[in-house]
């Protein structure tokens, strides 16, 4: 479903935790490097999941 917005905060949420965990537990310094090229995209996506469902809720003040 196109814009459900708390399913898409929580994914963010999921992958921002498994880049945690590969960050934490790469053997190799190149594993951690080329995982963390997705780290820029999950922040963006967790911050326009968040800005949607505030105005959805009427709060455009938390939308910043």
């Amino acid at each position: 479903m196109l814009e459900d917005w708390t399913r898409v905060r929580r994914d963010a949420l999921d992958n921002l935790d498994a880049l945690d965990l590969l960050a934490r537990r790469s053997a190799q310094p190149a594993d951690r490097v080329r995982f963390e090229a997705w780290r820029p995209h999950e922040l963006s996506m967790r911050a326009r999941a968040e800005a949607a469902i505030a105005v959805a809720a009427g709060r455009r003040d938390l939308a910043h």
